[in-house]
């Protein structure tokens, strides 16, 4: 297919007209300057943007553990879906526990 790439933009064989900060989500055109993509889902971007499965987060105050978006605490690590502090907790296999002298799995 042959088409003017000033005024559209071909996403995954889809014709799209271009709009400002244009980019690609699935067949979808969208704006990257306001928009982010996650998982072919466009949501509106905010402050440090990031994509956890198909959801938009906040990498500032949040973490995305196995596809779940939690709280970020202190020392953030992901056990499975969980959010935990490293500093105090192990995990091992998927399990929390707590950390003790030279603790391993």
């Amino acid at each position: 297919m042959e088409y003017n790439s000033r005024i559209h933009i071909c996403c995954d064989g889809v014709l799209n007209l271009k709009g400002f900060n244009s980019s690609c989500c699935g067949k979808k055109e969208y704006n990257s300057g306001i928009h982010t993509c996650c998982g072919g889902v466009i949501n509106l971007k905010g402050f440090n943007s990031s994509c956890c499965g198909k959801k938009e987060y906040n990498s500032g105050i949040h973490t995305c553990c196995g596809g779940v978006i939690n709280l970020k605490g202190f020392n953030s690590s992901c056990c499975g879906k969980m959010e935990y502090n490293s500093r105090i907790h192990i995990c091992c296999n998927g399990v929390l526990a707590l950390k003790g002298l030279n603790s391993t799995c």
